[in-house]
C-alpha cells in the first residue's frame, strides 16, 4: 500500500490487517481472524 491508500484507510476507518504472505497458513489465519494476524486501525 502506498501513503495515499493508507491515508484513505484511516479517513474512513478501514481497517487495514499485516501478515506474512510467504507464511504458510497465514491466509487461513487472517480469514479465521487468528490472534497472530495484525490489524490496524485509525483511533480518531
Amino acid at each position: 500500500m502506498d501513503v495515499a491508500a493508507i491515508d484513505m484507510c484511516q479517513r474512513n476507518g478501514v481497517p487495514v490487517v499485516v501478515f506474512n504472505l510467504k507464511r504458510e497458513g497465514n491466509m487461513r489465519d487472517v480469514v479465521l481472524l487468528k490472534p497472530s494476524v495484525h490489524w490496524w486501525t485509525a483511533r480518531g
